[in-house]
C-alpha cells in the first residue's frame, strides 16, 4: 500500500482555476509518481475536471474513473481491499458554502471565524486516528458544513478500515484563495457576503509529518496579524486556533512579538509570552499572549497597535523547547556554557526560590556574558554572591519571523 493513497479535496470547477493549483497540486505532490489508477468520489464534473492534462501534471501514467454513490458498506470494504500501491482515492467536497442572499445567518460576523468554528469538530474527528462516530455527530449537528456528506463519508469509512490517520494540508477559503503566504489564513475585520470553505486533507499509516508544519506556523503568524486587523478596525471578537492545530497537543512555551525594522534592528512594540506548564498547552499560551499583546503595546511601549496600518508590522513568535530538553546546571557553570548566539536562552533560579529569564534571541543585546548574568541577577533579586548558589537552566528556541 502507498502511504499516500486517500485524499479529501475541494470541488473543481469545469475550468481552471486557483484551487487546482493553490490546493490540488501542493497536495497531490505528497503521493507517488508512479500512480496510474485515480478514483474520485464525488460528482461526473470532477472526474472531467481532473482530465488528462491536469493530471499529468502530477501524475505522468495516471488515469481517473469515478465511483459514484450510494457507498455501502460492502462497498466501501472491497474497495480498501482492493487498493494497489499505485492507485489513490480522492472524494471532492467543499465545506461550508456560504451567501448572504442563499443562507442568510447561516455564518455571524465575521464569516471566516464562524465557518472555522462550525467545521472544527468535523475537522478534528478526521485528524489523527479517523474517528467515524464523531464524523457522523458533527455532520448530524450542522449539516451545511459539508457539500457532499456522501464522498467524506465514503473516505472516511476507508481510512477507518485501513488504519490510516489524517491530517489537514490546507485550509483555506474562497475569500483568501488568491492570496499568498500568512494571508491564506488571516481573518478580514469586515462582513462577506459569499463564502466557501475549502480543505485538503490527507490519509497514511503513520500520521503527519513530527514538528510542527508550515501550515501551523503560517496559520499561528497569520493570527498575529489578524488581531492587528481586529485592533485597528476596533472590533471585540476572539482570534482563535482551529482545533487541529499542533499547539494543541503540545506544552512548550511561546512568546508573541511584533515590532518595526529600523536599519538592521527589530524594535519591538509588543512582547508577551509564557514558559511551559503543566495546565496550559501551546495553543492556550500563544492565544492568551496574542491577547496581551495589546495591553502591552500601550503600557510598555506606548504605541497602540492602531497607530500603523497591521501590514507594517513584523511578526513574530518564538516557540521554546519542551523543558525535559533543557540542561541544568549550577550557577557557576553559567558562563562556561551560554552563548550570546541568539540560539540559547536561560533561566536562573536563585536559592530563594526567585527566578529571572532571558530568551535566546535577546541574548544578543548583550556585549559579553558577564553583563548578562549580572542583568538576571538584577532581575531576581540577588546579589554577585548568590550565582554561586543558583542554578541555570539551560534551553534553546526556533523562533519565526513575517
Amino acid at each position: 500500500m502507498e502511504i499516500f493513497s486517500l485524499f479529501l479535496l475541494p470541488k473543481l470547477p469545469p475550468e481552471p482555476d486557483a484551487v487546482w493549483e493553490k490546493i490540488y497540486l501542493p497536495a497531490l505532490n505528497l503521493a507517488s509518481k508512479r500512480t496510474k489508477n485515480v478514483i474520485v468520489l464525488g460528482d461526473v464534473q470532477n472526474v472531467r475536471s481532473l482530465n488528462r492534462n491536469r493530471m499529468c501534471k502530477v501524475f505522468p501514467l495516471a488515469q481517473a474513473r469515478f465511483l459514484p454513490p450510494p457507498y455501502k458498506r460492502n462497498r466501501i470494504v472491497e474497495l480498501a481491499e482492493s487498493l494497489s500501491k499505485n492507485s489513490i482515492v480522492i472524494a471532492c467536497s467543499n465545506l461550508c458554502e456560504y451567501s448572504k442572499t442563499k443562507t442568510p445567518g447561516f455564518l455571524s460576523f465575521p464569516q471566516q471565524l464562524s465557518r472555522m468554528k462550525l467545521e472544527d469538530g468535523l475537522l478534528c474527528a478526521m485528524n489523527g486516528r479517523v474517528e467515524i462516530d464523531s464524523v457522523r455527530e458533527a455532520l448530524t449537528l450542522e449539516p451545511r458544513i459539508v457539500s457532499n456528506s456522501e464522498a467524506l463519508m465514503a473516505v472516511v469509512k476507508i481510512a477507518a478500515h485501513l488504519g490510516y490517520h489524517g491530517y489537514v494540508h490546507q485550509y483555506i477559503d474562497s475569500n483568501t484563495l488568491e492570496r499568498s503566504g500568512i494571508d491564506r489564513y488571516v481573518i478580514q475585520p469586515k462582513p462577506i457576503e459569499q463564502l466557501t470553505s475549502y480543505v485538503a486533507m490527507a490519509f497514511n499509516i503513520r500520521g503527519p509529518p513530527i514538528g510542527i508544519s508550515e501550515l501551523d506556523i503560517d496559520m499561528a503568524l497569520a493570527c498575529i496579524r489578524s488581531l492587528l486587523l481586529r485592533n485597528v478596525a476596533r472590533k471585540k471578537y476572539k482570534i482563535r486556533l482551529p482545533k487541529f492545530h499542533r499547539f494543541h497537543n503540545m506544552k512548550n512555551g511561546v512568546f508573541v512579538r511584533t515590532g518595526m525594522q529600523r536599519g538592521i534592528r527589530f524594535v519591538p512594540n509588543c512582547s508577551s509570552g509564557a514558559m511551559e506548564t503543566e495546565e496550559n498547552t501551546t495553543a492556550d499560551t500563544f492565544m492568551h499572549s496574542l491577547e496581551q499583546c495589546e495591553c502591552n503595546s500601550i503600557s510598555k511601549w506606548r504605541k497602540p497597535h492602531d497607530r500603523y496600518s497591521a501590514y507594517d508590522y513584523i511578526l513574530r513568535f518564538e516557540l521554546i523547547e519542551s523543558k525535559s530538553s533543557w540542561r541544568r546546571v549550577p550557577g557557576h557553570r553559567a558562563l562556561d556554557l551560554v552563548e550570546l548566539d541568539g540560539q540559547v536562552g536561560m533561566r536562573l533560579v536563585l536559592e530563594n526560590g526567585n527566578t529571572a529569564t532571558f530568551l535566546p534571541n535577546e541574548s544578543r543585546l548583550f556585549w559579553n556574558k558577564n553583563q548578562l548574568i549580572a542583568r538576571l541577577l538584577d532581575k531576581a533579586g540577588g546579589t554577585a554572591s548568590d550565582i554561586l548558589f543558583a542554578e541555570c537552566q539551560i534551553f534553546r528556541s526556533i523562533s519565526f519571523t513575517h
